[in-house]
């Protein structure tokens, strides 16, 4: 079997999103839709 790593880079807080990403979390909030996790 054959491992795979998957590196991802998180934000650690709101002023290191930049605009077209807090326009997307504003609008899933604004519609009651949960936001999105990826566990």
């Amino acid at each position: 079997m054959e491992t795979i790593s998957i590196n991802l880079t998180v934000p650690t807080g709101w002023q290191e999103l930049e605009d077209k990403q807090l326009r997307y979390v504003y609008s899933r909030a604004s519609r009651n839709l949960p936001p999105l996790n990826f566990y």
